[in-house]
């Protein structure tokens, strides 16, 4: 859930002293404890109407009129903010006369916090799904450009890298070295957050596909049948963008891919994030109103929650276990969140990408990021205690096998990134963060543990050798977690 908030003015409101001030219509109105004469009390002009009232009384009341408990939701399907239990919002006062309209102008946006929620339907299922498999396409075609671009990274290039994404100049090193893209579970960005790695790789390719050399390169590679369409590939819209059939189309046509997606993944409830659906309703307005949306005190709050969200959201596991025989297949596969896919695939990118925002822009204090594990939240703190510990490893082999030179690209800074216990660059002291309750951008609402796990590993990792720290990472106990009531099974969360 996304909720966008005015919060120190709504706050300043809701926690003053009251008394009451008018009846009937307005009966529940309360008023500021400086007011000690009833309204009704005072001398009235004989033909007094609401705008005889001071514009400080007006405001008082067009806030309790305004101010709907809970907020306003956003209706995907048809556009419109609603009230809780779907009842509509009630501007009428808006619209008895221009005074009234113009005073009111901005305010219920003002007042109330926005919740935009994740939202899923029958009518876009198709279009989301096939979305979402393109997409996957198109950024593991993506790494393999860059792969071939391997005899084409000269000093032009790493300058170009250094001045825009200085914390990849270790990436285009370990290319030339000859490392391939780390795949495993952690999506293939190198330990960097998947998306500024994304917008790396995107841009590092325009410029490189300019040359003609990485042309004659690419002829000898398997993807020699990009030739034609290259310069419609490197300059495909970001992934973050709202599918349209248009585009969905125009996807399947540079990727060369047929326009329907697998009969299997009609079975999996593919769902546009909370952000995306925020994203829909901006979009929805004139890009003049846009242009003038301000607000120096927004607050956001993005709330999501672990056993319906991030620890089942594995649509690509599901995926690929449904195109296997019968015989194969076994139920328990998707009906277990593996301990494995616990931080490094499933909890890993929400953290990062939000702790990532401050350099991208985002004002201090302005966004909020809740783990959400509620309606379990005693299970939630033994799940996050397998991140925990992953955080822990991550540490220790790093402290085991130090990368020297890292910024030249050492071997060893490969081999680190490369090694199955370091999950992404930064998450241990994110997760310390979070366990501590330390961190600026990244609550949660469970009790994380606190037992300090990594003295064992201290005793333990000067006999290691890499390959042991790459095959004991996965030995994480317990293996295994089922969801407990009143959560329905990993099953019918993930179909």
């Amino acid at each position: 859930m996304l909720a966008l908030s005015k919060s120190t003015h709504l706050g300043r409101i809701m926690q003053q002293e009251t008394y009451p001030l008018l009846s009937g219509k307005f009966a529940g109105l309360r008023y500021r404890t400086m007011v000690h004469t009833r309204i009704s009390n005072l001398a009235m002009p004989e033909r007094a109407s609401f705008f005889t009232l001071s514009r400080e009384l007006r405001d008082i009341i067009y806030e309790f009129y305004l101010i709907v408990e809970s907020g306003y939701i956003f209706d995907y399907r048809s556009g419109k903010f609603i009230a809780v239990g779907g009842k509509p919002i009630d501007l009428a006062l808006a619209y008895t006369c221009k005074a009234a309209a113009t005073e009111l102008r901005g305010l219920p946006l003002c007042l109330n916090t926005l919740h935009f929620f994740t939202s899923s339907s029958e009518s876009n299922r198709s279009l989301l799904g096939r979305f979402g498999t393109l997409t996957r396409i198109q950024t593991s075609i993506q790494d393999k450009l860059l792969q071939a671009a391997r005899p084409c990274i000269d000093t032009q290039i790493l300058d170009h890298v250094q001045a825009v994404y200085p914390q990849m100049l270790p990436v285009m090193h370990a290319i030339q070295q000859g490392f391939k893209t780390p795949r495993s579970l952690k999506g293939g960005t190198w330990g960097e957050v998947p998306s500024l790695y994304r917008q790396f790789v995107a841009n590092t390719l325009k410029l490189i596909s300019k040359r003609p050399e990485y042309l004659r390169e690419l002829s000898h590679t398997v993807l020699y049948w990009m030739d034609p369409v290259l310069d419609d590939f490197v300059n495909m819209d970001q992934p973050w963008a709202l599918p349209q059939e248009t585009y969905v189309s125009t996807m399947c046509r540079i990727l060369q891919r047929h326009s329907t997606y697998p009969d299997y993944s009609k079975r999996v409830e593919y769902r546009l994030s909370a952000a995306s659906v925020a994203m829909s309703f901006l979009e929805s307005l004139q890009a003049t109103h846009r242009r003038n949306l301000q607000n120096t005190k927004l607050q956001i709050e993005r709330r999501v929650n672990l056993w319906r969200n991030v620890w089942p959201a594995r649509a690509d596991e599901v995926v690929s276990m449904m195109n296997v025989r019968p015989t194969i297949l076994r139920i328990d596969q998707l009906d277990t969140l593996r301990a494995e896919h616990v931080s490094l695939s499933q909890l890993s990118p929400w953290i990062m990408e939000a702790l990532a925002l401050p350099s991208l822009g985002m004002p201090a204090q302005a966004f909020t990021l809740v783990l959400d594990g509620n309606p379990t939240p005693e299970a939630t703190s033994r799940v996050f205690e397998i991140a925990q510990r992953d955080a822990e490893w991550q540490t220790a082999s790093m402290e085991a096998f130090p990368p020297q030179n890292v910024d030249h690209g050492s071997a060893g800074w490969g081999n680190m990134v490369a090694n199955h216990s370091y999950v992404m660059r930064g998450f241990p002291e994110a997760i310390r963060g979070i366990t501590e309750n330390t961190s600026p951008l990244i609550s949660c609402n469970f009790e994380p543990a606190r037992d300090d796990k990594e003295k064992h590993l201290r005793k333990v990792r000067p006999t290691w050798t890499r390959r042991d720290w790459n095959a004991k990472w996965y030995t994480h106990k317990p293996r295994s977690f089922a969801t407990e009531p009143p959560l329905p099974s990993w099953l019918d969360l993930r179909f």
